[in-house]
């Protein structure tokens, strides 16, 4: 063991090394729909000098009141924005991911702490919460949860040591207020708080019974009792945020309603077998994870070791918490952070024995990051980098609601609520947003769900509220409100990649010569595919395509759709034109290939 203290890394040393990783977090462009009215909150909280108690973004709730519970959050969100834009939200992720691999570090018991485990732990933990990395304050919960997981490990260690308890709980403590400014899922951490007082007591207990070396090492009475103290300090705590008691009601109420659990897709339960298919990589590090802690917990069983990495602590929350993700995908990221940091303690104390060479591990460790890193941003265009998702938003249709002259109330749908808001508002309100639960009810919720796919849910909601226009979603295989487009009440005025916008044709009467009368959402490349030839109504579809084209000149669908359409109809040499715009803004779209081989034409990934 004489070469053991060389493996001991600093601190500052990993986080450089764990660089490449959060680059890797941090550049990816923005796809999340909640973003934008994070944005706008903290705005106009900071513009008016309030807490907004009341909903200022809406006409169908407009003063109807509003807990919100990650108002600190929003601020310091757009306070960064103004400064810097969108790097200033990629630089909150990859803090997050820095701190993520600072809590791992500080996890690891002081003799353990060496690069490989750590660089697979911290691998293992990204990989399983990627999904969740988005620019929304569950950044905050994201870190604040594996620093929580971390000081609980110190104290599961150094309370039984005998060091004064209040300095091992007063970090726990703070910690947990400051992330009850921050998100409401604060509540996981005060849950996992609470659940440390039982573990210590039980390994006081069960000291000297067969199940002590699966236990935590034993604390007195009294250190429990400071515990239970510290949980109920940091309970009280946490009241003193902007919403007050709202932060425990309204969450709870959330997690107890089955209907928002059925409609927001951050809350909704799904079978094994579909959860496996939609998060794999989560899947497996949780499966990895308890692997390792199942046979970690065997090991110290059969041989009577009194000082494994991992104990029944970790196991009865990884059980609770997959009980929990059972019943709701919200707690899923939360059993693959433990699931992780199990896998990570188990590793520590392997690498521990093996004694490696750290420097050759970590150089090894960082090439391979970067590597990937590079093979990442050479493959995947519409992914890295800094904004908005090309032709995943609204920004144009807005632009061309203002133009024409649209009335206020907008119906639209659910997904674009939060851009409104941020690009929209004053001149525009929303019917709904990802607010949800703060602000609708469920029951409201459920019927603007509908009415983008029911006419008559749609046509009884507009005789209640008056809105004359809608704002729906085109982007491929999403398409809202379709229905509308064969209703003569309503005309499609505007088509692009990602949106479409409906009139009510007595409301709008100068609009009905913009009315789309080939073009429908949910049919573009049909269209083309199926235009006469030479035939009536050849000009106007082609003006359609154009103006769509002109909508969303970097789309998919509309480079593709006009391509077909002047392969159709035998136009050569424009049909050239439009096949090399495609190859040259989608040359690895699997769009363009099939577009491609409809036409005849070689050379897919020609750019």
């Amino acid at each position: 063991m004489g070469a053991f203290p060389t493996m001991v890394l600093s601190l500052p040393r990993l986080l450089v090394a764990a660089l490449p990783l959060a680059a890797l977090a941090a550049l990816r462009k923005t796809f999340d729909v909640d973003v934008f009215w994070h944005l706008a909150t903290g705005k106009l909280a900071l513009s008016t000098r309030s807490l907004l108690p009341v909903d200022p973004f809406s006409f169908s709730r407009a003063g109807a009141p509003w807990p919100y519970k990650d108002l600190v959050a929003a601020i310091i969100f757009y306070l960064g924005f103004a400064r810097l834009g969108w790097a200033w939200l990629a630089m909150l992720k990859g803090a997050t991911v820095l701190a993520i691999g600072a809590a791992l570090w500080l996890a690891m018991p002081a003799g353990r702490r060496g690069p490989l485990a750590w660089l697979v732990g911290l691998g293992a933990y990204l990989l399983a919460i990627q999904y969740r990395l988005s620019e929304r304050p569950i950044l905050f919960s994201l870190a604040g949860y594996a620093l929580l997981l971390a000081l609980c490990e110190q104290a599961r260690h150094r309370l039984p040591e005998g060091r004064p308890p209040h300095r091992v709980l007063a970090p726990l403590v703070a910690l947990l207020f400051v992330w009850a400014q921050l998100h409401r899922e604060v509540l996981v951490g005060l849950v996992t708080l609470g659940a440390l007082a039982p573990s210590l007591l039980a390994g006081w207990l069960l000291q000297r019974t067969p199940l002590a070396p699966l236990l935590p090492r034993a604390a007195p009475p009294r250190t429990v009792l400071v515990v239970v103290g510290a949980g109920g300090a940091a309970l009280l705590l946490c009241l003193l945020n902007p919403s007050g008691a709202a932060l425990y009601r309204t969450t709870l109420s959330l997690a107890r309603s089955s209907l928002f659990q059925e409609l927001l897709n951050e809350w909704r339960s799904l079978p094994p077998a579909e959860m496996l298919r939609t998060f794999p990589a989560t899947c497996a590090v949780c499966a990895v994870g308890l692997l390792a802690l199942l046979l970690r917990l065997v090991r110290a069983l059969r041989r009577r070791e009194q000082d494994a990495p991992v104990d029944l602590w970790h196991l009865g929350w990884w059980v609770l918490l997959a009980v929990l993700t059972a019943g709701s995908l919200r707690w899923l990221p939360f059993l693959a952070a433990l699931s992780a940091l199990a896998l990570l303690l188990c590793l520590a104390e392997v690498e521990a024995r093996l004694c490696p060479a750290p420097d050759k591990i970590l150089r090894m460790g960082v090439f391979i990051l970067i590597c990937s890193g590079s093979l990442l941003v050479a493959t995947n265009q519409y992914e890295v980098g800094l904004g908005e998702r090309p032709d995943y938003y609204p920004d144009d249709a807005l632009a061309f609601a203002r133009t024409v002259g649209l009335r206020p109330n907008v119906a639209n749908a659910f997904g674009f609520g939060g851009y409104i808001i941020w690009h929209g508002w004053p001149d525009f309100r929303v019917l709904v947003d990802g607010r949800s639960e703060q602000v609708y009810p469920a029951e409201f919720v459920a019927a603007c769900a509908r009415a983008q796919r029911d006419p008559a849910v749609f046509s009884a909601m507009r005789a209640r509220d008056g809105a004359d226009w809608v704002l729906a979603v085109n982007r491929p295989g999403q398409e809202t409100h379709r229905f509308l487009a064969a209703d003569p009440a309503w005309a499609l005025v505007y088509l692009s990649e990602a949106a479409a916008i409906y009139v009510r044709a007595e409301a709008y009467p100068h609009l009905l010569p913009l009315r789309f009368r080939h073009l429908r959402p949910g049919a573009i490349v049909e269209a083309a595919l199926n235009a006469p030839v030479h035939g009536p109504g050849v000009s106007e579809l082609h003006t359609e395509l154009q103006r769509m084209l002109h909508a969303s000149p970097t789309g998919a669908r509309a480079n593709a759709a006009l391509a077909l359409f002047y392969h159709r109809q035998g136009w050569l040499a424009a049909r050239d034109r439009a096949v090399a715009r495609l190859r040259a803004l989608h040359p690895d779209h699997p769009g363009t290939q099939a577009v491609l081989q409809q036409m005849g034409i070689e050379g897919v990934s020609q750019k």
